[in-house]
């Protein structure tokens, strides 16, 4: 069985850096996506109301993003990634 074990991060060198990954890098990417269609083509393809619009490579892009906010997430509840 898997335990879970909880890693917390504070150091001088990154800690700082994943406070700015988490409070602007994230939260841009995220922005980006959305104003460039990535979300709503996902979100079209999902229910099938849609053909793929965009970028191929859009795809991989917001499930990664998605993924690297997960990691944030559970580590600490963020209202603005969220």
């Amino acid at each position: 069985m898997q335990k879970n074990i909880k890693v917390k991060i504070s150091d001088k060198f990154w800690s700082p850096k994943l406070k700015i990954f988490r409070e602007v890098t994230l939260p841009d990417t995220l922005n980006k996506l959305e104003r460039d269609g990535a979300v709503e083509n996902f979100n079209k393809v999902i229910v099938g109301s849609g053909r793929h619009e965009i970028c191929p490579w859009h795809d991989g892009l917001l499930h990664e993003t998605i993924r690297g906010a997960a990691d944030y997430l559970a580590q600490e509840r963020d209202e603005v990634i969220a």
